[in-house]
Formats: structure tokens, sequence, C-alpha cells
């Protein structure tokens, strides 16, 4: 019987419900396939896409990623949301035609210019990021077919994580019983700060906005944090040893999700160029 998607995290840390619980693992896959589904390449995302139709503006789909953008069947350019006066001005030379439509994003909609008709409909095709993650529950086995395995391996970093955490936690309260330099006490402050700061930014903020670069170095530091009180204290060896041996190992992951995703997004670059407008039609001379 296949793992679900929770228990093949769970097979990677070795944690337990004492160090996160069954649904905070949940949010972490989801938060790893948002975070896959956001950095793939276009000729990789057509089995994630969504299509809408309208026949006024605007459209209002919570679209994380766009694909493409049509009106009566013509490819619609994307402009800046700057130029949304000029292209609906017939006296500016960035006016949009039937023959030449455009489309914008002012952050909160979508809008096709000229506007969709009944007889000149407008569609969308895009990721929506949020609710594929969404649809993924506890006993859910797949997700994002091929690209499973790495937002399995991002959620196990953040799990890694949690567990880090948990340490510190146990690890902060030895010290009230423990012979133990300020030196060593500071450093373990500085790690657990890192990590989840009620005020500051931390790792976790980072991973909310899906900054993986930001992410690595921020656990990287709190391991070294760890390493540099363990050369100071007594007691707590043992609880400080695994608070830096959980954080090495979401850097490690960290590291393998970057450069996994690297190599699919070269490999999908690759066949963007061999297509037109993106539409998948292969060019030909």
């Amino acid at each position: 019987m296949a793992l679900t998607l929770v228990n093949r995290v769970r097979a990677i840390t070795n944690s337990g419900t004492s160090h996160s619980s069954n649904d905070e693992v949940l949010e972490a896959v989801r938060q790893g396939v948002r975070y896959v589904l956001s950095a793939l390449p276009l000729s990789l995302s057509r089995p994630f896409l969504t299509s809408t139709t309208v026949s006024s503006n605007p459209i209002t789909v919570n679209s994380d990623k766009i694909y493409t953008v049509q009106r009566n069947g013509i490819k619609c350019i994307e402009v800046p949301v700057d130029l949304a006066y000029e292209v609906a001005d017939s006296n500016s030379l960035h006016y949009a035609s039937n023959r030449y439509p455009v489309f914008y994003n002012d952050g909160t909609a979508v809008y096709i210019l000229p506007a969709p008709t009944v007889g000149a409909q407008g569609i969308m095709k895009y990721i929506n990021t949020s609710q594929t993650a969404g649809e993924i529950t506890s006993t859910s086995v797949e997700s994002i077919d091929m690209f499973d395995g790495i937002a399995v391996k991002y959620a196990a970093a953040m799990d890694y994580m949690a567990v880090s955490a948990y340490w510190g936690e146990k690890l902060l309260q030895e010290m009230n019983s423990t012979e133990i330099s300020s030196k060593a006490r500071d450093a373990l402050q500085n790690a657990a700060d890192l990590i989840n700061n009620k005020t500051n930014y931390d790792a976790e903020d980072f991973l909310a906005e899906e900054d993986g670069e930001m992410v690595a170095s921020a656990v990287q530091t709190a391991a070294q944090e760890v390493n540099r009180a363990l050369a100071e204290m007594r007691g707590g060896e043992a609880s400080a040893q695994y608070t830096r041996e959980a954080s090495e190992k979401a850097f490690e992951l960290f590291r393998e999700v970057e450069q996994e995703l690297s190599r699919v997004i070269a490999q999908g670059a690759q066949v963007d160029i061999a297509r037109d407008n993106g539409e998948g039609r292969v060019q030909t001379a």
C-alpha cells in the first residue's frame, strides 16, 4: 500500500507527534506543493492548468500563475498595469485592438482589452497553486505526480525545523537546571530566534514567502549557533546535538530541493524554447 504524503515526510525525518502534529506536517506538504508549482516552467505546468471563460471584465480568479490569456481566439499580450489607461485610449500608440488584444493584472484581477463580450469571449488559463495544495488531505498519496518527491523533501526540511525547534525548547528548559555559560545561553537563544522568532523575521517567515535561499541561510546559521553553544556548555549536550543535527538536515534538504528544481527548470526551459507563443505548438522552420 502506498504511503500517504504525510507519512512519506515522517519516514524521512523519523519525527513523531511530540515534534510536530499531523496537521503541521500536512501544511508543510501543502507549502511544498505551492513552492514547486510556483517554480515550474510553463512547459511542465500544463497538467495543472485550470481555464476560465468570461464575457466581461474583470477576471477575478485567484490566480497564482497565469499561463495564457486569449480574446476571441487571439492570444493577448501582457502589458504593465501602468499602461491601463493608454491601452483603452484610441488615440494612444498602445491602444489595444481586436487584432492585437492585451491584458494586465492589477494584483487583484485580470483585465482584457478590448473588453471581452458574448461574441468575443476571453479565456484565461492559469495555475491556482493554493487550490491544488488545498485539495491535499492527510490520506492523499499523490498531488503533483512526478514532482511529489520534491514537494515531500521540502516538507521534510520544514519538519526537521520543527524537530530542531522541539529540541531547542527542551534545551532551553534544561538551561534553567544546568550550569551553563552566558555565551552558550546567548548562542542557543540566537538559534531559537532564527528558527521561530515571535517578533522578527525568521526561517518560518521566509518559508511563508517561499524564499528558499533565505530559509537555507537561516537554518545553516542556526546550526552554527548551536555548535558555538556546544563548545561552551557542560550540560544538555544530547538536546543540543539533536537540535544541531535536525537543523543541518533541514539545510541539506533545502539545498537538494533547490538543486532538483534548478534541473527541472533547465529542462523545461529547453522545451519552452522549441515552442511558439505559449499555446504548445512546436515551431517549424
